[in-house]
């Protein structure tokens, strides 16, 4: 368990700050300015399992290429399979420039996997999140047993793994989210 959460990274962009300021994660201040500047912050899970900001950037797009650009260097060059993902809520033309950005960035994945991020993880964060995961090892694993099993191995990983696999849904994955 300890090398899935090692190996699996996970970032996603927000689109607007308005929702982190109604959950009282940033302040009124910080979201006029921020939504004023344009600022997209792209998030992750930090050592302790806390989402964590890993970079603030102005607009929609260059939030997209930092991500790319962030999984890109994450990606094992010494021949190690991985597997991507993406996955979005309400912005599958944001998603479609994100796969066509990772696909002339980054080729050699074993698998590719698409989905729609619901309301559960949305609830937080607003509409049109934007996502992308990359994990070197899960062909190692045995995550076959369906989604009460992913639930039960996130939370052996202290909640700091996201996993996909092609038979869970994706609302699987976000409900890990909100755990």
């Amino acid at each position: 368990v300890a090398g899935l959460v090692r190996d699996t990274h996970v970032m996603f962009s927000l689109d607007t700050l308005e929702y982190l300021q109604k959950g009282g994660r940033i302040g009124k201040i910080t979201c006029l300015a921020g939504t004023m500047l344009q600022i997209k912050p792209i998030i992750s899970f930090a050592e302790d399992g806390q989402l964590a900001s890993i970079s603030k950037v102005r607009g929609r797009r260059r939030s997209i290429d930092e991500m790319v650009q962030r999984v890109k260097a994450m990606v094992p060059t010494d021949g190690r399979p991985y597997v991507m993902a993406t996955a979005h809520g309400d912005a599958p033309e944001d998603q479609a420039y994100l796969k066509a950005q990772i696909q002339q960035e980054i080729a050699g994945a074993t698998h590719y996997y698409e989905g729609v991020i619901d309301c559960t993880l949305g609830v937080h964060t607003g509409p049109h999140l934007i996502g992308v995961g990359m994990d070197e090892r899960l062909e190692r694993y045995d995550l076959s047993g369906g989604p009460q099993r992913c639930i039960n191995l996130y939370r052996r990983c202290g909640g700091r793994a996201i996993v996909a696999h092609p038979a869970w849904s994706l609302n699987t994955v976000a409900t890990l989210a909100a755990l």
